[in-house]
C-alpha cells in the first residue's frame, strides 16, 4: 500500500513538472515574439542612426531564451545529457555576455565547458529507475539488458543483435516500422519504449515489465 501511494506520489509530481514545462515554454515563445519588437532598434544602430549598439543586450536576451528552452527539455527528458546542455548554455551564456570577467574567471569558465563535453562524451548511462520502468543505455548489451528482467526472457544475439539498440533497429527493420521515441519492441511480457534519441541513434530504452 504504501509502495502503490508512492509511485502514485512520484507519478503526479512527474505530471506537474510536464505542467511547469509547458507554461514555461509558452512563456518563453512570448518572449521570444517580444524580441522582435528589438529588430527596428538595432536595425537603426547598423545604419548608423542610432549611438549605442545594442548587441550585447539582444545577445544576451536571445541565449537567456535558448537557456530557458534548454531548461524546458531537461524537465521534459529527465536525462543527464539534458541538465549539461542546460549547464553549458549557462556558462557559454557568462563568458560570451559577460565583459567583466577577468582572465582567471575565463580560463575557469573555459575548463568547466571542456570538463562538461567530455563527461557528455564518455557518459555511460548505466540501468536506472524510471516511473513506469527502468531506463537503460541503448548501447547496452543485450544480454546484460534481458538480465535486468530476472531471467524471463530469452536472447540470441545472432538473431537480436549485440545491444539493445540493435535489437530494437532489427525489429523495426523486419517489420518494416519507422523508429522514433515512443517506439515499442514487446518480447514476451516485457515492453522495450524508446525512450530517447540523438540524431537517429537510440539513446536510452525504458524497459516496461
Amino acid at each position: 500500500m504504501k509502495q502503490q501511494l508512492r509511485h502514485q506520489i512520484a507519478k503526479f509530481a512527474s505530471y506537474m513538472e510536464i505542467l511547469v514545462a509547458g507554461i514555461t515554454l509558452i512563456a518563453v515563445v512570448l518572449y521570444s515574439l517580444m524580441l522582435l519588437t528589438e529588430l527596428p532598434e538595432l536595425s537603426m544602430t547598423l545604419r548608423g542612426v542610432a549611438s549605442t549598439l545594442p548587441l550585447d543586450k539582444f545577445l544576451n536576451e536571445v541565449l537567456q531564451v535558448v537557456i530557458v528552452i534548454e531548461f524546458v527539455k531537461m524537465l521534459a527528458k529527465h536525462t543527464p545529457e539534458s541538465v549539461i546542455e542546460v549547464l553549458l548554455f549557462a556558462i557559454a551564456r557568462k563568458l560570451i555576455v559577460d565583459h567583466n570577467i577577468d582572465a582567471l574567471q575565463l580560463f575557469i569558465g573555459v575548463i568547466a565547458i571542456a570538463v562538461l563535453f567530455a563527461i557528455r562524451k564518455f557518459l555511460n548511462v548505466t540501468a536506472r529507475e524510471s516511473e513506469d520502468g527502468m531506463l537503460v543505455s541503448g548501447g547496452s548489451s543485450l544480454k546484460s539488458a534481458f538480465e535486468l528482467c530476472n531471467g524471463a526472457l530469452q536472447v540470441d544475439e545472432s538473431i537480436h543483435g549485440d545491444t539493445l539498440a540493435g535489437m530494437i533497429h532489427n525489429y523495426a527493420k523486419e517489420h518494416d516500422e519507422k523508429i522514433a521515441v515512443g517506439y515499442t519492441v514487446k518480447i514476451g511480457n516485457v515492453r522495450f519504449q524508446v525512450y530517447s534519441m540523438d540524431n537517429g541513434l537510440i539513446k536510452l530504452v525504458q524497459i516496461i515489465k
